[in-house]
């Protein structure tokens, strides 16, 4: 069984990426590392225990990460209209009485790595300026490090932050460039494929437990968010998140380009992922243009069917 770590900036669909992940078969998931994006870094933690004690693993730690970019710079999260005021949706869970852990994200990633090596699947879902400072203050543990599967970027698709950039990459594009340059095996699950898989009202119908309401509630949040700023996705919402988790689960739904992936920095094209060959960056990021829609729609759903069923 492979250890898994989430490192995530826990809104809506990480939320329901968490749900899913605490029913894969073949993972176990040994502990959440906070990230900004979403909300801010310490609203990720209480969010990531929130949900984590709801879905009944409060024995998964949380690890506090970078505060912002380059760990510089508090930051200010400006996506409260998708994930609403507290990140959830306005929904209001049972407040986690636990706290997260004094060793930061950075010390846990290094020792968990240490000691499962490539046996360790690192999941992140949001900017990455967490796995970026990890490997800038752990050189050694690149050659060591097992897959890396994130939920970001736009290849032969219109972003969702800029017209050409993606949410998580843009809010981070210095740390995402430096992780995409040092020869990891990386795939991205961007939104080539997860604006093609989504959630209806009608989907959350059968999640009738009493958490299952409060996902339903929290997830109809995020819907009515697609409903006003996304044209192309009235009454139902992208999978983002989720979609990155069924990577995990089923790679085989998937079909991925390998390319050596640049991401433009300035001006306009700001956080824009592209494949750059002339460079020397390394061809080992697994970038995801196609999935079954079909499958990969009944296996998100199945799982949170049977936790809110």
């Amino acid at each position: 069984m492979k250890k898994l770590i989430m490192d995530v900036d826990t809104g809506i669909d990480d939320s329901l990426a968490l749900a899913y992940a605490i029913t894969l078969e073949n993972y176990d998931l040994i502990g959440i590392t906070a990230a900004f994006g979403n909300v801010d870094q310490i609203s990720s933690q209480k969010n990531a225990l929130t949900i984590l004690d709801s879905l009944g693993r409060s024995d998964v730690k949380v690890y506090p990460g970078q505060m912002g970019i380059e760990g510089n710079n508090p930051y200010v999260s400006s996506s409260l209209h998708v994930h609403g005021p507290n990140g959830l949706g306005g929904v209001e869970f049972a407040q986690s009485k636990r706290k997260a852990e004094e060793i930061s994200a950075i010390e846990f990633l290094s020792s968990s790595i240490e000691r499962y090596g490539t046996e360790l699947v690192i999941y992140a879902a949001g900017p990455l300026a967490n796995l970026a400072e990890l490997y800038r203050v752990r050189p050694d543990l690149v050659k060591k490090t097992g897959k890396i599967v994130i939920m970001g970027g736009s290849l032969f698709v219109r972003g969702n932050r800029t017209p050409i950039a993606e949410s998580n990459i843009y809010n981070d594009p210095e740390d995402a460039a430096f992780l995409f340059s040092l020869g990891l095996d990386i795939v991205l699950v961007g939104l080539d494929v997860t604006e093609k898989l989504i959630l209806t009202r009608n989907d959350m119908d059968l999640w009738t437990s009493d958490v299952g309401q409060k996902f339903r509630h929290m997830t109809e949040f995020y819907i009515e968010f697609h409903n006003r700023c996304e044209p192309n996705a009235m009454e139902v919402c992208f999978l983002h998140d989720p979609a990155a988790v069924c990577y995990l689960d089923h790679p085989e739904y998937f079909k991925t380009l390998t390319l050596p992936v640049k991401v433009l920095l300035s001006g306009y094209e700001r956080g824009r992922t592209i494949a750059s060959f002339r460079e020397g960056i390394p061809e080992t990021t697994h970038f995801c243009i196609e999935v079954d829609k079909i499958k990969a729609e009944k296996a998100m759903k199945d799982s949170w069917l049977k936790l809110f069923g």
